[in-house]
């Protein structure tokens, strides 16, 4: 669901705050610069600066997010997240990567359907997210990485306008009117809406009032839907025990999409379980969740495998014989695991793609990254 209005994001009272940052470690403009002061302390702004030290442009800019907790500087149970969208801010021409931010609010999505803490699942960004210092083209970002990430969502965004943002809305809006009508689509709107409607609805996100958006008549996005469940084997055991709270549907721009999204979902559960020292079940990839700090347990004791209900091709995805041959030549998977090798073969008869068979292959093996298994079955002509 996507609300707009006309107030001042730094006293949103949504569960997460979200804005634009560059991977320079600098917050001194704009948005950022406001929620610096009046909302970060100094510890937490030192969290930002750190992770851009630590981390490459490369990195930063593949649906990197960092959030804060506020409650010490304002008492509000709220959190601001960074949203790494931009790697240097000249100011000067197109600074926001798009992707880049469409990735991060992908994942700040992902960490929403995770989190068990009572918390509401809502999310306000700015009025024109990434595209005032950062030069960004406000239609492009609320049409193609808004509306298909939050237009028919459970979770809420509310679009907060100031003054200025709010002046280039409706100046934006002048130039899409023609004749009492919109001259193309604009904002959510279909061509040849009645401008006076618009006007309308927006006279009360004036007043301060949150407008629910109603895109019924807007083309809607296809939607692709993932299911992920975590499973455990025990060693030389054939009964698979489903692992509680760990199972996660969500849905994106297309299959691939979808199944990342659940994914790193199902990812950011386990390891906020570690993080917090509560009891995790054993499984021998939880080294694949974070490189950094885990390490791999027993060799073929548990193994984490998905189970993805749905499928797109409709035919299979690589020849039998070539993944037989590949899974055995490269040893793919550790002992123990016959049930996910079969697995992996009814997914494949069944049409499941490329990136299914690469996610299904990794999580049962041991050395090897997810880039590289699906290279591999590319190369031997997998799609």
């Amino acid at each position: 669901m996507i609300y707009e209005i006309k107030g001042n994001l730094l006293n949103a009272d949504e569960a997460f705050i979200a804005h634009q940052v560059n991977g320079k470690g600098v917050m001194g403009a704009g948005v950022a610069k406001q929620i610096k002061n009046k909302l970060l302390t100094p510890i937490e702004f030192e969290k930002y600066r750190t992770m851009c030290q630590n981390y490459s442009p490369e990195e930063l800019l593949n649906g990197t997010i960092l959030a804060h907790g506020v409650k010490e500087k304002t008492g509000r149970n709220q959190y601001v997240v960074d949203l790494f969208g931009e790697n240097i801010p000249t100011g000067k021409g197109l600074d926001t990567n798009y992707e880049a931010l469409y990735k991060a609010l992908k994942t700040l999505k992902g960490f929403m359907i995770s989190v068990k803490a009572p918390l509401e699942k809502s999310i306000a960004i700015p009025g024109y997210l990434g595209c005032g210092l950062a030069g960004g083209d406000w239609e492009y970002v609320f049409t193609k990485i808004l509306m298909p990430l939050f237009k028919d969502d459970p979770i809420t965004l509310v679009i907060y306008y100031n003054d200025d943002s709010f002046g280039k809305l409706n100046t934006d809006f002048s130039f899409a009117a023609e004749s009492g009508t919109l001259k193309k689509d604009w904002h959510g709107f279909p061509k040849g809406t009645a401008c006076s409607r618009i006007e309308n609805l927006y006279k009360d996100v004036a007043k301060g009032k949150k407008m629910k958006r109603d895109f019924s008549e807007f083309p809607t996005f296809e939607k692709n839907f993932a299911y992920l469940a975590v499973f455990t084997q025990t060693y030389n055991g054939d009964v698979l025990v489903e692992i509680p709270d760990l199972d996660i549907q969500t849905e994106g721009i297309d299959f691939t999409d979808a199944l990342k999204m659940a994914s790193d979902a199902i990812k950011l559960k386990l390891t906020d379980l570690i993080e917090d020292g509560k009891p995790v079940p054993a499984a021998s990839r939880l080294d694949e969740i974070n490189e950094k700090n885990l390490i791999f347990t027993k060799e073929g004791e548990n193994i984490i495998y998905p189970v993805v209900v749905t499928i797109d091709l409709p035919e299979p995805s690589l020849c039998g014989d070539v993944l037989k041959a590949l899974c055995i030549k490269h040893r793919w998977f550790t002992s123990g695991s016959i049930e996910q090798y079969n697995k992996l073969f009814v997914l494949n008869h069944d049409g499941a793609d490329i990136d299914i068979l690469s996610l299904v292959i990794w999580l049962c093996s041991k050395d090897w990254s997810l880039k590289e298994i699906k290279d591999i079955l590319l190369s031997e002509g997998g799609r």
